[in-house]
């Protein structure tokens, strides 16, 4: 994953980190969001805890304007149903904020 800051073990720093990650992208840009974010959003989305898949799913959307329309066709599906697959199927707080 993308350093040792985004990847870092506590999942609550990682949620802080999903939810900010937009911005840290358009700070670096196109080819930098690519380089180094895309993998690290892709972990979240895809592997990580349903709280810092909230983090992701809130800002996916401005996350996305900073990739390129292929690299965004490329990766939307597997950040997607990296989303929907929940850890908990009953954890209502995850399926009110998808719901959304």
């Amino acid at each position: 994953m993308g350093g040792p800051i985004l990847g870092h073990p506590k999942w609550k720093i990682r949620r802080v980190l999903a939810h900010s990650i937009h911005e840290i992208a358009q700070m670096l840009g196109s080819n930098r969001t690519v380089s180094d974010l895309l993998s690290v959003v892709n972990e979240y989305a895809t592997k990580d805890l349903d709280d810092v898949k909230t983090g992701v799913l809130a800002h996916l959307s401005e996350f996305f304007e900073m990739l390129p329309s292929d690299v965004r066709k490329e990766n939307f599906p597997s950040i997607l149903n990296g989303i929907l697959d929940t850890e908990n199927e009953k954890n209502w707080r995850y399926r009110d904020s998808l719901a959304e």
